[in-house]
């Protein structure tokens, strides 16, 4: 009876009501019964979004923001943050109100108003005529200032060049590193006017008169953290197109703020920071649970009154039901005034005020609200005065905090609205972060694989420095997040502190911003650790990650930048049922040159799977180009099909190290010497033979498997040659007459030494090791300094073992013949110097290795070298090289990789016999679950493409569950096929699966845990 009653009087007020509510354009009764929305022009584009950092808003070209115009289902438009759904904002939109040559009201009052109808309409209006709002270039222009690729980059400047900078849009260039000189990350422009008095039809401007105004909107963002990640600007331009002088002019930001439940927000205003605010009265919001945000609107520049900006002239409040439905009360409003005209008394005070609910909640001082409903608030800014053809500009910027509660949210927002009045007060000339990289998510078993590229370090800011990138789980998409991984340049940069602010004591404080490592920068993670919940990832449950690239500056405050976050929910699990990512391959990589005739690059390159499920069908050349000052930099080239893109440019890494980016789940390393140095030794067939000799990596060379590199950094050789200076080195051949072993032919004569043992005086007993100088005999090759085109001479060393011991081999037999098997003691050492070939043996190289003069390093030893021979056979024109360092564009590698088989239909067939329900049973809620009001039951280890139907025991089908994805999970929310809830009880659920099989299993379900005991 009750709900009658209150139903009925409800219907009564209604059709009590019915003219008043008729003036609402066709508009609520709100909450329970939707708003209509107006009908508009083509012209009208309500379809764009900002939503660069935490923030993502609707802007339109009719002055209003922050109203879905497009889902009349959940018409709210100001989602924060971004991704969760949630909506802070229903509507906003821009309010103008003047007199006409100074006549008083309710004389020639104008207005213009944009609140649940427009008034205004797309298009410019020079000349004080009306464009015709149906142009197609009247539409809302969005610009970035960092695109990917830059021909989506030219093709949006040129788009918005030629039909928005005629009418009024700033000139936006192309930079010299590729970006957009806008303002903020992300920017959009749109022109619209009132003039066209038709279309004045809004409830609160009764009096059908256009002002005459012309509005040039820009609306921008940053992607950052911080404050300016959750602030939104918008830069009102107003021309007076009109023939009127607009005398006591007021301009004002409406705005019906729904904060998460529309039923319990209160407002507030701070006259110092001319800011007025919505916060929940509760901890308990219907959308946002215990820790409701607060959103504020502040006027950083109001219009200007003698050439001095106006703050926030006014502030009032009116619930729903309440709005002004005349112009007059919609002026008084703007005055600071009530409806009626009368002044409003602060309760606290006593005292006459303009600024109703001036208090601070967070010290709970002044005049507060304490009537939650569903808000509407309006800042004003007023009075100023337009002549004809004059301009003002107002900027308001939307300002988000998110805390531990609605009282912290408060001075959070507080604090981000000061960082963004800063931002305004450097005319946005702000320190940009970094870019975020572009992140790839993988589930695995127990697992999720994050890998991303290197596109952020393209980073150029006066002041900061890349530093690197961290890795953050969240709790939820929008947080809050844990840091589990930093991967940053081994610079000494570490603990780096900011001022923050800080949830548990709700103040900024300094804290830590930024927390190196020092291990180098890496391009993947794997997470296999839940950093939220302790223990390991679960298959099926939901994470959240985010990967921020962070730069850092010692003399700047802030001294880190992080990037905006792109986060990416993630359910661990394997891979679908049939795909074999085991079958993922790709090739070594192959060298080439464009001009044989030209010597190679000696760069070694390397290419291996991270990520076997981004592996595609593709072929891939590694190309070498010089940068603006003439550093050699190298890119990659991919090939599918009939396509051909870049997918690394402009790259410097040569290390060899982790610090390569990911493309397609390959890393590519490729690493070689400081130009000039040795760079590389290889053996070179004179024919289709595999080489003679291979390495030998006992010494823990750097070159040919371990056993070739500098004299000087192998023992027990010394050398007086630097390795490190690139002008004592240069190419060098050991240029092979023959096979090697008794009877070989003769090259060029060598210096013979011999690692043996000697007696110590007076022992007689062999304990000294020496590597002593034998004789000068043929060996089967020739050295040669190949650009001076000069013969070398050369040394080698050969292994008595240790004399006068039991089961001492003595492997010297005069010749150089290296042995073939693995770690022995037949040395066979050569040695490279830089001299001049001799035939005739030369003293200073007829001494001990391990004399004074040699361990002191005074002999020109260039090169070492400890091969091992190999079952094929050096012939006559075979070549070991010892290449310095060069790498030109004349050089290219080539590679190709394969995807895996996605198809495996026997590896599938295994897969559908361990399809399981889980939970099974579900006992009223699962871990699925993200909150009350969904259930979820899912299934696991299934193909890509399948049917799953479900039926009660007495056969009847209750759901059929379609699956085409790249997953291995599906999801029954418990519903039936018409979306009504199933009842208690056992299901049996059939999984048909194409070309694969069948599987049939049975799953219970228990609803509510009281029923529990009837089971």
């Amino acid at each position: 009876m009750k709900s009658t009653l209150v139903v009925c009087g409800v219907i009564a007020l209604l059709l009590t009501s019915n003219a008043a509510w008729a003036a609402r354009d066709r508009q609520e009764f709100r909450k329970g019964f939707r708003r209509a929305f107006p009908a508009h022009s083509e012209g009208v584009d309500n379809n764009q979004t900002i939503g660069i950092n935490n923030i993502r808003m609707f802007v339109t070209n009719t002055g209003s923001f922050a109203w879905d115009k497009v889902d009349q289902g959940q018409p709210a438009g100001f989602e924060y943050p971004k991704g969760t759904g949630k909506t802070a904002v229903f509507a906003a939109g821009l309010w103008l109100g003047a007199l006409i040559n100074g006549s008083q009201i309710p004389g020639n009052l104008h207005m213009a108003v944009s609140e649940y109808s427009d008034e205004y309409a797309p298009g410019s209006a020079a000349g004080g005529v009306p464009d015709d709002p149906n142009k197609p270039e009247y539409k809302v222009y969005k610009l970035d200032r960092v695109y990917s690729d830059p021909s989506v980059r030219d093709a949006a400047l040129a788009d918005y060049n030629l039909g928005a900078v005629p009418h009024g849009a700033p000139v936006v260039t192309v930079q010299s590193d590729g970006t957009l000189d806008i303002l903020g990350d992300e920017m959009m422009w749109a022109v619209y006017n009132d003039l066209d008095s038709l279309q004045h039809n809004n409830r609160a401007d009764n009096l059908k008169r256009s002002l005459g105004i012309e509005v040039q909107q820009t609306t921008f963002g940053f992607s950052a953290q911080g404050a300016l990640g959750n602030t939104v600007f918008i830069k009102y331009r107003f021309i007076n197109r009109g023939p009127w002088f607009l005398d006591n002019m007021y301009a004002s930001q409406w705005s019906d703020p729904d904060l998460g439940g529309a039923t319990d927000d209160v407002v507030g205003c701070d006259v110092s920071r001319s800011i007025g605010f919505v916060y929940n009265a509760t901890n308990n919001d219907a959308q946002y649970g215990s820790s409701p945000p607060s959103v504020g609107f502040d006027f950083f520049k109001g219009p200007k009154l003698n050439g001095v900006p106006l703050g926030m002239t006014s502030f009032n409040k009116y619930i729903n039901g309440t709005d002004p439905n005349t112009a007059t009360k919609s002026y008084h409003y703007m005055q600071g005034l009530d409806a009626d005209g009368n002044p409003v008394i602060d309760p606290t005070t006593h005292q006459v005020t303009t600024h109703q609910l001036n208090g601070d909640p967070v010290t709970n001082t002044g005049w507060l609200d304490s009537n939650p409903a569903d808000r509407r608030m309006m800042l004003s800014s007023g009075p100023f005065t337009m002549a004809p053809g004059d301009t003002q500009e107002i900027v308001v910027g939307i300002v988000v905090g998110q805390s531990v509660n609605r009282i912290c949210s408060v001075s959070l927002m507080k604090f981000f609205d000061e960082a963004a009045q800063s931002a305004f007060n450097l005319d946005f000339d702000v320190p940009h972060p970094p870019a975020p990289p572009t992140v790839k998510a993988t589930p695995q078993h127990g697992g999720v694989l994050l890998t991303w590229d290197n596109h952020a370090e393209q980073y150029n800011q006066t002041g900061y420095d890349f530093e690197g990138y961290v890795v953050y789980q969240g709790a939820s998409v929008a947080g809050p997040w844990t840091r589990v991984a930093t991967f940053d340049k081994n610079d000494g940069v570490l603990t780096v502190l900011d001022e923050q602010f800080d949830n548990d004591a709700c103040v900024p404080l300094q804290k830590v911003a930024a927390l190196g490592k020092d291990k180098g920068i890496e391009y993947s993670y794997l997470a296999s650790t839940d950093a939220i919940g302790g223990g390991p990832l679960h298959d099926g449950t939901a994470y959240f990650y985010t990967v921020r690239s962070y730069s850092v500056a010692s003399t700047v405050i802030p001294h880190v930048l992080e990037s905006a976050d792109t986060v990416h929910t993630v359910a661990a699990q394997s891979p679908p049922a049939g795909v074999d990512l085991g079958s993922a391959s790709v090739t070594a990589a192959t060298q080439g040159q464009y001009d044989i005739s030209l010597n190679p690059g000696t760069d070694n390159v390397t290419v291996g799977i991270v990520d076997r499920n981004q592996v595609i069908n593709a072929s891939y050349k590694l190309g070498y180009k010089p940068d603006a000052a003439g550093a050699m930099t190298w890119y990659i080239v991919r090939t599918v099909g009939t396509r051909v893109d870049t997918v690394i440019n402009n790259q410097t890494d040569f290390l060899g190290d982790l610090s390569y980016p990911v493309f397609d789940g390959l890393q590519l390393k490729v690493s070689g010497a400081p130009l000039g140095l040795l760079g590389r030794v290889t053996y070179v067939s004179a024919g289709s033979n595999p080489p003679g000799l291979k390495g030998e990596p006992d010494i823990g060379g750097a070159y040919f498997d371990g056993s070739a590199d500098y004299a000087a950094n192998i023992l027990p050789m010394g050398s007086a040659i630097d390795p490190t200076d690139p002008s004592k080195s240069f190419d060098v051949e050991m240029r092979f007459t023959g096979a090697i072993g008794p009877g070989q032919i003769a090259g060029q004569k060598a210096y013979r030494y011999l690692r043996t043992r000697v007696p110590v005086p007076p022992d007689t007993v062999p304990t000294q090791r020496v590597y002593q100088y034998e004789d000068y005999v043929d060996v089967p090759f020739t050295v040669w300094d190949v650009a001076g085109n000069r013969q070398l001479n050369c040394g080698f060393l050969e292994n008595a073992g240790n004399p006068g011991t039991t089961g001492n081999v003595d492997y010297s037999d005069g010749l150089w013949d290296p042995d073939s098997l693995p770690d022995t003691d037949d040395r066979d050492f050569v040695a490279i110097y830089t001299s001049t070939y001799s035939a005739t043996p030369q003293p200073v190289y007829q001494v001990d290795w391990l004399d004074p003069d040699v361990g002191g390093g005074t002999l020109d030893i260039l090169y070492g070298l400890w091969p091992n021979s190999t079952s094929a056979p050096i012939v006559a024109g075979d070549k070991m090289v010892f290449a310095t360092s060069k790498r030109s564009p004349n050089d290219y590698y080539t590679f190709s990789s394969k995807g895996p088989n996605r198809f495996n239909v026997a590896l599938a067939k295994q897969e559908l016999n361990a399809v399981l329900a889980v939970p099974n049973p579900y006992f009223a809620h699962s871990a699925y679950e993200l909150d009350q009001f969904n259930r979820v039951v899912k299934f696991t280890h299934l193909p890509q493409s399948c049917v799953i139907r479900l039926f009660t025991l007495a056969g009847d089908q209750v759901r059929v569950i379609r699956k085409n994805d790249s997953t291995s999970q599906a999801v029954w929310d418990l519903l039936t096929d018409r979306g009504l809830p199933i009842g208690s009880g056992i299901y049996v659920y059939h999984v048909d699966a194409p070309g694969i099989g069948h599987k049939i299993g049975k799953v219970a379900i228990f609803l509510e845990k009281e029923r529990l005991n009837n089971y």
